[in-house]
């Protein structure tokens, strides 16, 4: 008997043609993402198992398993020699780690068999009922329930016995990486990570463009903005972090432009300088974690003007979501506590007091003329940026 932990794949199952593909990206991805414990990982007939680890590594494992986009779910379990003597000498352990779980609030079990092994001598009914009835030799506290369970134990018969329960559940989407590669917007609040691990479970590598404006923003801002990139970083690894000053473009705004222009004049300037930098790094997508009327850069307008000034896509997974739903995905996540810290952005510093709700292109594009040397101001803040590698 060895412990293992069984993974199910979902969506990618269905790719028919590109199949192989994505599980080939999928197995070379997970690989990567144990490097640092000791186990082997399997694949055979639809299913991939880790195995050869040690008990102390489980948690870390079912820790990155959580961050791994393209499984479905994943559940601990054993490998034991493929006859019924080492199936129902398991039984009385077995009965010890359920009754366990949860503090005990497990009352229910069922078992549910699946015999890939064709030559084994019980069909799958005949397992569950010889299993059933050592589990309930050994338990004073669980009970059988075929409709209900509280909890369900699976058994497969293949090249050997596995039994597994307690599945949980996992990103789902695809493997990080099929669907190409995506500049982030990262803002520093709570939408902008929340979207980049929404887009990451889709299958799109991430690297992360974040705005500055020294010395109107201090260290605390970009320490929290690395904070929130090595959050993500598990979602989609290899990120790097750009951060990019547009304090002069700021100040150029404030000195030609109407105070209330500033924040859109701001956007169209973010996005000209993501468009070039996205394509400089080869992706194909600029994401944001912009809601429709959220605030007045995000009404339907300012989107439209924002999209004018777009080379690439910009994508926008948060776009129907209101505050409470990203709040919550946020918590979810783990990203909600760095995102609350307080530090000053660009955005904020330089607030319109009354910022227009309803630009249109032509007048949010003449106020953009009255800036002299635009391409000069982008060329600058460009070729300043920094970037960092999140390890």
């Amino acid at each position: 008997m060895s412990r293992i932990v069984l993974i199910k794949i979902g969506e990618m199952a269905l790719k028919k043609g590109n199949r192989d593909y994505f599980e080939s990206v999928f197995y070379k991805n997970l690989k990567n993402a144990l490097f640092s414990i000791e186990c082997k990982v399997r694949k055979t007939r639809g299913r991939y198992f880790i195995e050869e680890f040690s008990e102390a590594d489980l948690d870390n494992i079912e820790s990155i398993l959580l961050k791994t986009s393209g499984l479905v779910s994943f559940s601990s379990g054993y490998k034991l020699e493929k006859n019924m003597d080492s199936l129902l000498s398991f039984m009385p352990g077995l009965v010890d780690e359920i009754e366990n779980l949860k503090n005990g609030k497990f009352k229910t079990f069922k078992f549910i068999a699946k015999r890939e092994d064709k030559s084994f001598p019980l069909n799958s009914y005949e397992i569950c009922c010889r299993l059933g009835e050592a589990f309930l030799d050994n338990s004073k506290i669980l009970t059988v329930d075929v409709k209900n369970p509280d909890v369900k134990i699976r058994v497969e018969v293949r090249d050997s016995i596995y039994l597994y329960f307690n599945e949980i559940r996992g990103l789902g989407g695809l493997p990080n990486g099929v669907s190409g590669k995506g500049l982030l917007m990262l803002s520093g609040g709570i939408d902008s990570p929340v979207a980049a691990i929404m887009m990451a479970k889709r299958g799109m590598k991430l690297d992360a463009l974040h705005f500055l404006s020294p010395p109107y923003t201090g260290d605390l801002a970009k320490d929290k903005v690395t904070k929130l990139a090595e959050l993500i970083k598990p979602y989609s690894p290899g990120l790097s972090l750009i951060t990019v000053s547009v304090t002069k473009i700021l100040e150029n705004i404030s000195q030609y432009c109407k105070d209330s222009f500033s924040t859109i004049l701001l956007r169209v300037f973010m996005v000209k300088i993501a468009n070039r930098i996205a394509l400089t790094r080869k992706c194909k997508a600029i994401i944001t974690g912009e809601s429709l009327s959220q605030v007045a850069s995000q009404t339907i307008d300012g989107l439209t003007v924002s999209d004018s000034q777009r080379e690439l896509l910009i994508l926008r997974p948060l776009i129907g979501m209101d505050k409470s739903e990203i709040i919550d995905l946020a918590r979810h996540y783990n990203t909600f506590e760095t995102s609350i810290i307080q530090a000053e952005d660009c955005c904020t510093v330089f607030l319109a007091k009354h910022p227009v709700t309803k630009p249109g292109i032509k007048d949010t594009m003449l106020e953009y003329g009255k800036i002299p040397d635009t391409d000069k101001l982008i060329d600058e803040a460009i070729d300043q940026a920094q970037t960092d590698k999140m390890n």
